[in-house]
């Protein structure tokens, strides 16, 4: 009988230490997944400078300086950083206060023009 009383109770303790292990595993696991994720979500992003020369924009990367692209306008940026960075986003950090709202204009007008093809007129 004490046979039985001790194999009963090193399978609970078994059993207890299994699920622990595995719930740290699991734990670790997840903990390792955040991690990349924000690592991925964080690489997707480029924060760009914009400069203005002769009406041509030209876009630098804001952490190493590396020109990235130029256009005369919003749809010629997005066309040529679309081509070289297919997967990521591009986020304007520095820019002159001109400047970026000739962006804003551009892009207000590039919208309107989008959402009023194909409809009544």
């Amino acid at each position: 009988m004490d046979y039985i009383i001790v194999f009963v109770l090193g399978m609970i303790a078994a059993t207890v230490l299994i699920r622990w292990a595995a719930r740290r595993t699991i734990e670790r696991i997840i903990s390792d997944l955040d991690k990349d994720i924000k690592q991925t979500a964080s690489e997707a992003q480029i924060n760009v400078d914009v400069e203005v020369e002769q009406n041509i924009y030209f876009l630098y990367n804001s952490d190493d300086g590396a020109f990235m692209a130029q256009g005369k306008d919003v749809t010629e940026l997005f066309r040529h950083l679309k081509q070289r960075f297919p997967n990521q986003t591009i986020k304007i950090v520095k820019a002159e206060p001109e400047v970026m709202q000739q962006l804003r204009d551009q892009l207000k007008e590039l919208n309107e023009n989008s959402n009023s093809v194909g409809s009544p007129s």
